[in-house]
């Protein structure tokens, strides 16, 4: 595929399939692009919105020759960047930039910092989370895992300190347990809030926000919308950008199945096996006696909703008939 799209992509976290998804075409067709000057005028205003450069950047894959230390500068510098003042001004094109650096920030510094706190992050990588990592503050009182912990080393070996207690908690190589209290710890100080950014009442700008959240944050967000009954269009969009919903205690009556056996039921009802372990969880979560484990999380992600809620989006106007059908068999 382009290499330039490629590096765009990398740069957003995202990958072929995703792209392809978002874009509304196949992942053979994304992997088929070979300039971007030949691309259809739709897509390219379709990229030029989901990785904020101009069309003409694209035509001329203007960034495509620059160096790291002018891509960083590029990707992650907020000098000048006032986001009261933006809002003021009501410059909508500066705010999408500030929120899509926002957004590159968020999403490369846990992955520089993981691949740093396993040892596997290279000169350029350092380079670069050294960049990013001015934005972000340090509570470790965040996570569950350090409730009895009192630091004991120099301030200079922090990182080491977490990295060993959150590897003897979770294991290095389980990535997203590691990532996910990460995310807890190093918070961003020019992160904005939802009031702030609903002040412009641009959808643009929110959906834009939303994608710099971190997946806690993201999934909490979600879940909110999606029991206020809003239009599931927003839900989509909101999903489409990471977000996950999870179930709430309210909904414990109403899981009566194993989902793999929804098929073959036939009138008896089957209490789901982890129902016990759902509850427990919800009273850690609601209760807020302890902050549960990413695993614990894993547990309570409503699937079943988050797939009504797709496959809604992707069969009303495409294909009304199979809306129809799963609306018949309760599936959406």
């Amino acid at each position: 595929m382009n290499a330039y799209i490629k590096s765009l992509m990398d740069e957003r976290g995202i990958n072929q399939k995703e792209l392809a998804e978002i874009l509304g075409i196949s992942p053979a067709a994304v992997s088929q692009w070979k300039e971007c000057s030949t691309m259809s005028v739709e897509t390219l205003f379709a990229l030029s919105k989901l990785f904020q450069v101009t069309v003409d950047e694209l035509v001329s894959e203007k960034h495509a020759a620059e160096t790291p230390e002018q891509k960083w500068d590029r990707m992650y510098n907020l000098d000048g960047y006032e986001w009261p003042e933006l809002v003021e001004e009501e410059d909508e094109e500066a705010a999408l930039l500030y929120l899509g650096k926002l957004n590159n920030i968020n999403s490369r510094f846990y992955k520089l910092l993981y691949k740093k706190m396993k040892g596997k992050a290279s000169a350029s990588e350092s380079a670069e989370l050294s960049i990013i990592e001015k934005y972000f503050r340090r509570d470790w009182g965040q996570s569950a895992y350090f409730y009895d912990k009192r630091l004991d080393r120099p301030t200079e070996e922090i990182e080491i300190w977490i990295a060993e207690i959150l590897n003897e908690a979770v294991g290095i190589e389980n990535e997203g347990a590691f990532v996910w209290e990460l995310q807890r710890i190093y918070q961003n100080q020019k992160m904005i809030s939802f009031e702030q950014v609903c002040e412009t009442q641009d959808d643009d700008l929110i959906y834009m926000w939303y994608s710099a959240l971190t997946q806690e944050n993201k999934d909490a967000f979600l879940t909110k919308w999606y029991r206020q009954k809003v239009d599931n269009s927003i839900l989509y969009e909101l999903i489409k950008r990471g977000g996950r919903i999870i179930y709430a205690d309210s909904d414990l009556p109403q899981i009566n199945f194993d989902k793999v056996d929804l098929e073959k039921f036939e009138g008896e009802k089957r209490p789901l096996k982890n129902l016990d372990e759902i509850k427990k969880i919800f009273w850690d979560l609601y209760g807020r006696y302890w902050r549960i484990s990413y695993e614990q999380y894993q547990v309570i992600i409503n699937r079943s909703a988050i797939e009504k809620v797709e496959m809604e989006h992707k069969y009303k106007k495409k294909a009304p008939i199979k809306y129809w059908e799963f609306i018949k068999q309760g599936r959406i």
